[in-house]
């Protein structure tokens, strides 16, 4: 009898350097407690992840944030928008159960899309933009490594009026609140969080 196998492939094994092979190779036993270690891991971190997204403050955050805001802009007008707008985002996860350190890319283009049934298309360039610069911001306080609101999509701006110059251009009319939305949608580009076809040169002044 020979001492020899012949592979699926051709090649020749011995019989005994299949046996050490055998003999070398983890028991099921051994393959299962590496598996449940192995879960073990991963589902520690998963709840460790959910923990802390729980034990997240978020309206402490939102209050440090909007404090940021004031010193900078000075502008009260500018704070109630972005209150408003990231209380919008707050609402919706609390409707979906999920944490706002949870938040996925795929939770912001549900939320994008829930606000596309209820509201214009300068409404939602102004939410996307108010929650993405409260989203950078998480970031740059090491609240939170995820970047769900990267380069984000969101509506082109509507006109609802314009005035025409003598070469026949025209040029968008914009009130003082219009006039805001485009400084905070121009301040989440800047930090390149949304991607858009908006033009800088758009704004007064």
């Amino acid at each position: 009898m020979s001492d020899r196998l012949e592979t699926r492939n051709g090649e020749s094994v011995t019989i005994d350097s299949m046996l050490d092979a055998l003999e070398r190779a983890p028991s099921k036993e051994e393959v299962v407690e590496a598996l449940r270690g192995l879960r073990h891991d991963k589902v520690k971190a998963a709840l460790g992840g959910t923990l802390q997204a729980a034990q997240f403050d978020r309206e402490q955050a939102l209050e440090a944030f909007l404090a940021e805001k004031v010193q900078r802009s000075g502008s009260k007008h500018t704070v109630l928008t972005y209150r408003r707008e990231i209380e919008r985002m707050f609402s919706w996860l609390d409707r979906q159960g999920v944490y706002v350190l949870q938040m996925s890319r795929q939770d912001v283009i549900r939320f994008r899309g829930w606000l596309s049934e209820s509201y214009s298309a300068n409404t939602i360039r102004t939410v996307l933009a108010a929650c993405s610069t409260f989203w950078t911001w998480l970031e740059a306080e090491q609240y939170t490594e995820r970047r769900p609101w990267t380069q984000i999509s969101y509506p082109r701006r509507e006109y609802k009026k314009a005035i025409h110059t003598d070469q026949g251009s025209p040029i968008p009319v914009m009130n003082e609140t219009e006039y805001l939305v485009h400084r905070i949608i121009n301040s989440a580009l800047f930090f390149g969080n949304l991607s858009s076809p908006f033009v800088p040169s758009d704004l007064p002044g």
